[in-house]
């Protein structure tokens, strides 16, 4: 009989430790406020200048629903070539004033990555992308390059030619990041501004025209005095996955002082995926 009552009480208290033991594990109301599982998932796909985890970490979840709006998206517009006194005029060197509507602009925005500097309103975004750009010249002029005799330097120059060119263009491509400063006053709506940086890694040459029945379409790669790297200011605005976009480059389009000083604008829509 004694044997069977301390086993009896060997299993009440086995059943009190075991229950006990539980209740650690149980979640309470305390404990609802902590990190959760999805806020540590949200959490770890930001970086943020916050101390307190579980504050950014609530912070990151409603934030993260304005992330993206530099990467992984795609960004249509027009180029326009301005000089350095912000106008249109190349009265001494026409050839170098560019077709607006036959100039494009594209950017494939593939990575960014927002950190936090205040809760729904203020972030700090970057990645990378690329930018495709090309500048649509007077159709009767052709782009060569020339060299130097001083400075032995390689600078384009165009010349007058007898064919009427359809596409008379410079192509460009440059990988790029972006250092901008993400505004979010609503859920939906977000504003962006900052600097570019860009390296040039293409530079093409493209002429097509009719001859007879035939087009003919000529392509040449070279360097035509593009400038490798370029610095662009930014400002994009938008509401949910739509927005617009202006840039202005900051640097010279071209690497040398014996043709006209060019900057690049370019204005068009952003859609973000």
């Amino acid at each position: 009989m004694k044997s069977f009552n301390r086993l009896f009480l060997l299993i009440v208290s086995g059943c009190f430790t075991l229950i006990s033991w539980g209740q650690v594990d149980v979640p309470t109301e305390e404990s609802d406020n902590k990190t959760t599982e999805l806020e540590k998932k949200v959490r770890s796909k930001r970086v943020s200048i916050f101390v307190d985890d579980e504050e950014d970490s609530l912070l990151a979840k409603e934030y993260d629903k304005h992330d993206g709006k530099f990467g992984t998206g795609v960004d249509f517009g027009f180029n326009l070539l301005l000089t350095n006194s912000f106008n249109r005029d190349f009265a001494n060197s026409p050839q170098w004033k560019n077709e607006a509507g036959a100039s494009y602009y594209w950017n494939v925005n593939l990575i960014d990555h927002k950190f936090i500097i205040k809760e729904n309103k203020l972030g700090f975004t970057t990645g990378f992308g690329l930018n495709f750009s090309n500048y649509q010249f007077q159709n009767r002029y052709a782009l060569m390059e020339k060299i130097d005799a001083a400075s032995n330097e390689v600078y384009p120059s165009f010349k007058l030619d007898t064919i009427n060119y359809e596409t008379n263009k410079i192509r460009t491509a440059y990988i790029q990041v972006p250092f901008l400063v993400e505004y979010t006053p609503t859920a939906k709506v977000w504003i962006l501004a900052g600097l570019i940086a860009g390296y040039n890694i293409s530079t093409y040459y493209q002429q097509e025209f009719t001859e007879g029945n035939a087009t003919i379409i000529r392509s040449y790669k070279g360097k035509f005095g593009i400038n490798r790297f370029k610095l662009d200011g930014t400002i994009q605005a938008g509401y949910e996955s739509w927005g617009v976009f202006a840039t202005y480059g900051f640097t010279n389009l071209m690497n040398t002082n014996l043709v006209p000083e060019l900057h690049p604008v370019s204005l068009g829509v952003r859609v973000c995926f």
